[in-house]
C-alpha cells in the first residue's frame, strides 16, 4: 500500500506532493511526525519516527527525514527513548521538540527530546519532576518560545 503526504502553503495556495516512507509496521509501533524549517540549509524537512517498543518503559526509535529541496527521504540516526506522548513534533528555533514519558522507568520522569534540523543530532532537555500523581505535559509555542504546560 502506498500513501502521499503533502506539504501546503495556505498562504500561497502552492503544494508539494510526495511519497510516504515505507508506511507498514508490525504491531506495537507507534508513528511521530514533525516538520520544520532547516534554516542553515535552506529547506524544509519532514520527520518521521518509528518507535517501536524494547520493554514497559523504552523505545527503539527509527527516524526518516525527508528534504524538500531535495525531494527525497533519508534515513536519520535512531534513538532510545521512554514514550513519546505527542504525535506532532513542536517546531521552534530549528528544532523540533517531543515530549517524552517515563524516562528512566521510575514512572514520575518527563524530558523534551530534541532534533536539531540543521544537524540532525538529538538532544534532551529536563523538566521539573512533580509530585507523584497523574501528570502530563503539553508542549506547545508562545510568542516564539517553547512553552511546556503541566497538568497536574
Amino acid at each position: 500500500m502506498s500513501f502521499k503526504l503533502m506539504l501546503w502553503n495556505p498562504c500561497t495556495g502552492k503544494y508539494k506532493e510526495f511519497q510516504d516512507s515505507y508506511v507498514q509496521s508490525v504491531g506495537g509501533c507507534y508513528i511521530r511526525y514533525g516538520l520544520g524549517y532547516d534554516v542553515v540549509n535552506d529547506d524544509f524537512k519532514v520527520v518521521k519516527i518509528f518507535s517501536f517498543a524494547i520493554d514497559k518503559v523504552k523505545y527503539e526509535n527509527v527516524v526518516n527525514i525527508y528534504s524538500l529541496r531535495g525531494d527525497s527521504w533519508k534515513i536519520g540516526e535512531g534513538f532510545v527513548s521512554g514514550y513519546m506522548n505527542a504525535q506532532s513534533g513542536v517546531f521552534v528555533n530549528g528544532f523540533l521538540h517531543w515530549e517524552v514519558s517515563d524516562c528512566r522507568g521510575s514512572g514520575d520522569c518527563s524530558e523534551i527530546m530534541t532534533l536539531d534540523l540543521a544537524t540532525e543530532t538529538y538532544g534532551v532537555m529536563g523538566l521539573p519532576n512533580c509530585e507523584k500523581g497523574n501528570v502530563s505535559w503539553g508542549l506547545s509555542v508562545v510568542g516564539g518560545n517553547l512553552v511546556a504546560c503541566c497538568n497536574y
